[in-house]
């Protein structure tokens, strides 16, 4: 990580996301970290890795992305249409 996020850096959590197996739902929509991030900044200050234990689709598990949802730091309007799925890259 300190390619990223420089020299001087802390692991602040590791946690787990667990869908129960028939859920239609998944994961409510969250702010990974929230009460980290600054008002403003002008460097990296957080870095978020996965690692998916079992296959993940666009329908069933993966995680969606809310582009320029960072610079206002809330859900914006249309959350439940502006969404970009990204799962796991396939080797």
């Amino acid at each position: 990580m300190p390619w990223f996020l420089g020299r001087e850096f802390g692991l602040f959590a590791m946690t787990a996301n667990i869908v129960a197996p028939r859920s239609t739902s998944g994961i409510y929509m969250h702010t990974d970290q929230m009460d980290m991030t600054p008002n403003t900044t002008n460097h990296p200050y957080l870095l978020t890795t996965f690692w998916y234990l079992t296959d993940v689709t666009d329908e069933k598990g993966a995680t969606r992305i809310y582009p320029g949802s960072h610079i206002k730091n809330v859900a914006p309007s249309t959350y439940a249409t502006s969404f970009v799925f990204k799962d796991a890259p396939k080797e």
